[in-house]
């Protein structure tokens, strides 16, 4: 998209989000995000102090739970052979009484942790910096979470007792670095290691490509495109918003967005990820790689979409401009509707995250005052030499 059509897409989606109330709703955003991150299991139980000879329910921990007592009469004997199905049976019987020796007795409600793997804090740390509303004492702890949740490999899972996975792995790797991290500690070695025998940056999927695109650590062309103007696609259409689930729209909407925008917070060349990278950045041939590398027989529906996605790329570099502006005007409509209240998106830090993205990427940048301003596209021109570009 060249500089005039950019001035003409980014002013209405700026003048439509430059009030006082959208930027109290992005940090109320950032906000929630942080606490449900970083506040402690006890200060999320309160009156249910009763619960405290209760064992909790960790369901990503190294920490044993012990069982509850089960009424002998909750199982069945096995004195003599019984089918796959009494074995099911028993064990959703067993699994009844453990949920229920846990209730509240009063209440009813139950009281547990809930954890994620280490994506959410890469991202949290990842978004923290986009928005330039870095917390120094959260900062700390979440790069000591990362490091103790690191696999003796080097890498990080997706999930409690799983493998190293690339994708989790550059992300943490990237967060840590940003963070301050040496790239010549011992676990960061180690980290790089296991990210480049796993294939580097091109193998990793497309949300963490997406992240780091928004740092220019990778390029918006190697990412399959999703123009903004499918927020217009009527609802009887085969495919429309309203066809997937309302946590997918929470996702996808802000993505839209963002996706229209490409912004780029510039970070100085020693914070990049260069180094994960097998080949030279600028040498790759992303028809190559994941999720452009096409099947060997001609027509595949992975072949389709490769297919489409170019075409829509074409479209996008000489859009229909006054069918963008009323594209980006209903997803920023929705969304700003959706984040009214607690501020949450969809109740889930993905869809926050892009949420703040969004906001931010559409030039929405918090000053030390807390209220927002708005960056039109000469001013990101002025900061960068570049339309859509700015300095974390």
């Amino acid at each position: 998209m060249g500089a005039k059509q950019v001035t003409r897409v980014v002013p209405s989606i700026y003048s439509f989000l430059q009030t006082n109330t959208t930027m109290n709703l992005i940090r109320t955003l950032l906000d929630r995000l942080s606490d449900s991150l970083f506040v402690s299991v006890p200060e999320k139980q309160g009156v249910a102090t009763e619960l405290s000879n209760v064992p909790p329910l960790r369901l990503v921990s190294d920490k044993s739970v012990s069982s509850a007592p089960i009424d002998a009469a909750t199982r069945r004997s096995t004195s003599h052979s019984i089918s796959q199905v009494d074995v099911l049976d028993d064990a959703v019987r067993r699994s009844q009484a453990w949920f229920l020796s846990r209730q509240h007795a009063s209440e009813g409600y139950w009281v547990a942790e809930l954890e994620a793997d280490t994506t959410l804090t890469a991202e949290y740390l990842l978004l923290r910096r986009f928005l330039d509303r870095v917390d120094p004492e959260r900062e700390r702890q979440a790069v000591r979470y990362l490091r103790a949740m690191q696999l003796p490999d080097g890498g990080w899972p997706t999930f409690y007792g799983g493998p190293s996975e690339v994708s989790a792995s550059v992300k943490a790797y990237f967060a840590l670095k940003l963070s301050g991290v040496s790239v010549d500690e011992p676990f960061m070695v180690r980290a790089k290691d296991c990210i480049l025998a796993k294939g580097g940056v091109v193998q990793t999927n497309v949300f963490t490509k997406i992240a780091l695109a928004l740092f220019d650590q990778y390029d918006w062309e190697g990412i399959p495109h999703m123009p903004v103007e499918l927020m217009l696609l009527p609802k009887g259409f085969y495919f429309n918003i309203y066809a997937i689930s309302y946590w997918s729209r929470a996702v996808l909407i802000p993505l839209l967005i963002v996706f229209a925008h490409r912004p780029v917070c510039q970070i100085p060349r020693e914070q990049g990820i260069e180094e994960l990278y097998l080949i030279p950045r600028k040498e790759i041939r992303y028809w190559k790689f994941p999720p452009f590398n096409k099947d060997q027989k001609w027509f595949t529906p992975h072949n389709f979409f490769v297919a489409l996605d170019a075409m829509l790329k074409l479209y996008d570099r000489m859009p229909l401009m006054w069918l963008r502006e009323k594209a980006l005007h209903r997803a920023a409509t929705w969304m700003l509707e959706h984040i009214k209240g607690s501020g949450g998106l969809g109740g889930r830090g993905v869809g926050e995250e892009d949420g703040g993205v969004a906001g931010g990427g559409a030039g929405r940048t918090p000053d030390e005052g807390g209220e927002g301003r708005v960056l039109s596209a000469q001013q990101f021109r002025r900061h960068t030499g570049r339309p859509r570009r700015r300095l974390c």
